[in-house]
């Protein structure tokens, strides 16, 4: 496993199952569970990751091992088909799926309108799925354009499992003069012009852009959160 050397990669699956269990008795049979594993695991360790949650009924385990090696998605492919596979948010255009939705390697694709290559390129990606039986689940830890965006895009793909959607900063519902409003899990599709957004500019202008270090997947801070070491993980 790529992460901290004080994991005792033996007990990943064992410590998985134990929250996962936890979270199915808590919510009850009827809430989704997915578990996003941002492709920190080799095959091996994935397969056990994956078998070790088998029972509790996942909609789908996304990038159980790194998106860039098909090959090792195929091995996983072939242990693990009692689980939906997912992948695709660091993938892009259509050509970048390609080889993907040919071998049937996964059961979802997440492609990010933001980076992807827009609505036009997201509903052939999606249109390209179609034809394999694989769902699309868009990524989207977005801002209000690309969710607008994502949310016109998922209205119009008839392969759509679910959409993506993090927990947003207050300013984000601020910078929308009528915002998106997400509603008992859905959103109502806008019918105003365009993407259906209109933004406030004094707010937006209040917001200038911070460049920060981006924090890959294999970044300490994200390897740290898989540790006991939670109060460094900020």
């Amino acid at each position: 496993m790529l992460c901290n050397e004080n994991i005792d990669e033996r007990k990943v699956p064992v410590k998985l199952r134990d929250h996962i269990s936890a979270i199915r008795q808590a919510v009850g049979p009827d809430i989704d569970i997915m578990i996003d594993n941002h492709g920190r695991s080799r095959p091996s360790l994935a397969i056990r990751q994956i078998r070790a949650v088998e029972e509790f009924g996942l909609l789908f385990f996304e990038e159980p091992v790194p998106p860039d090696n098909l090959d090792a998605l195929a091995v996983l492919r072939k242990e693990t088909m009692g689980v939906d596979l997912a992948t695709g948010e660091r993938l892009f255009t259509r050509w970048g799926y390609k080889d993907l939705l040919e071998r049937q390697l996964v059961d979802v694709i997440q492609p990010d309108i933001a980076h992807t290559g827009g609505i036009s390129e997201m509903r052939r990606i999606s249109a390209m799925a179609e034809t394999y039986y694989i769902q699309v689940a868009p990524h989207n830890p977005n801002g209000p354009i690309a969710t607008a965006a994502s949310v016109h895009l998922s209205a119009a793909i008839p392969n759509l499992l679910i959409l993506e959607h993090a927990l947003s900063p207050p300013w984000h519902d601020r910078v929308q003069i009528d915002p998106i409003v997400l509603k008992d899990g859905y959103f109502e599709l806008p019918t105003a012009p365009g993407l259906g957004v209109e933004l406030d500019m004094d707010v937006l202008n209040s917001r200038p852009y911070e460049p920060r270090p981006h924090a890959g997947a294999f970044y300490l801070r994200w390897r740290c959160c898989l540790t006991s070491e939670r109060s460094s993980c900020h």
